[in-house]
């Protein structure tokens, strides 16, 4: 696999500087500027859910609390249903959260939510459809899903005086009947064609567009070939920011035309703790009308009571910098 390009690493090492001497303060955003926070795979299943349902929602946030809700928009990615109802659909990994973690999620601070995973639809489309409803009462948006591909493709502005910043998302990691169609309710699928044309009409109404990808090889800290192919079309079609999302663990980042992708953020709320599974970053983002100003990112662990984010310091945070630049080797 190539490398990404040194040039590209060269200039993120100028916003590193920024990044470590700034770590514990907030960016103070003006008026005409907006910023978005937005964090890696949110799973709240499995052991996180009866650990929460005993410790209550709040408790997966509690060390970070104040950098989620500090951005004007904070975004993550869902990587489970929200419903006590549906029936399995395979038989791999299943996920499916309490509805009560939706009070956490409040909490925490998140506005939109991606659902474009491969774990979406692992109770079906009711479960999915109870999700987008749960989430919508408590006033948090869903992108990437939806009862049929019109839906799911519709994309969510977040309006500050002159600024639109508008989001979309995508899953390449699915089986075939979990997308959406015309008739079907799913997931929508990672598709250039999708993308380029939803991109394009986005473009006629925000000023600045984050695409969602949920990608990549598991556990792999490096982006394949195909992701940054991928990836370097999309920001080529007009996107100005790319997140994503899937592998478990982060990735190198890098700039393309001067726009930066982030190709994973890791977990950040998960029960996985081996190898580089605990190993986060949270992203502040501030944006103006002239497009992209600054980048903040800060560096977390998930070593709060095991498996909760908290700032990474010493070691923990310099291993996990040094990923994100793509200056950590990979393991064979």
């Amino acid at each position: 696999m190539k490398r990404l390009r040194k040039n590209n690493i060269n200039k993120t090492l100028v916003f590193i500087n920024i990044i470590i001497l700034s770590l514990f303060s907030y960016i103070c955003v003006k008026a005409e500027e907006i910023s978005i926070v937005a964090v890696g795979d949110i799973m709240l299943s499995r052991f996180i859910g009866k650990d929460l349902a005993n410790k209550g929602y709040n408790h997966a946030y509690e060390k970070i609390q104040g950098i989620l809700s500090s951005g004007d928009v904070t975004f993550g990615n869902l990587e489970c249903p929200i419903s006590e109802r549906g029936k399995s659909t395979h038989r791999g990994y299943l996920f499916r959260g309490n509805p009560d973690v939706v009070k956490g999620l409040v909490w925490a601070g998140f506005d939109v939510l991606s659902l474009a995973n491969n774990h979406a639809m692992d109770y079906g489309t009711i479960a999915l459809l109870d999700t987008i409803k749960i989430l919508k009462a408590n006033k948090i948006h869903t992108i990437g899903a939806g009862r049929n591909l019109k839906e799911a493709r519709r994309p969510i502005i977040f309006r500050k005086k002159d600024l639109r910043v508008g989001f979309l998302a995508y899953c390449f990691v699915y089986m075939e009947h979990f997308c959406a169609d015309e008739k079907r309710s799913g997931i929508v699928p990672g598709r250039m064609s999708l993308i380029t044309e939803d991109i394009k009409k986005l473009k006629e109404t925000a000023n600045i567009v984050i695409v969602s990808f949920h990608w990549g090889k598991e556990y792999s800290i490096r982006p394949s070939d195909f992701q940054v192919k991928i990836a370097h079309q999309t920001i080529d079609a007009g996107a100005d920011l790319i997140i994503g999302h899937h592998p478990h663990v982060l990735q190198a980042m890098e700039f393309y035309k001067d726009k930066p992708i982030f190709y994973s953020l890791g977990n950040f709320i998960f029960d996985q703790a081996f190898g580089d599974t605990p190993k986060s970053a949270i992203l502040k983002c501030i944006f103006t009308l002239d497009g992209l100003k600054n980048i903040n990112i800060i560096p977390v662990i998930r070593t709060y009571d095991t498996y909760y984010p908290q700032v990474a310091q010493g070691e923990d945070r310099e291993e996990i910098i040094s990923q994100i630049l793509g200056l950590t080797e990979p393991q064979e």
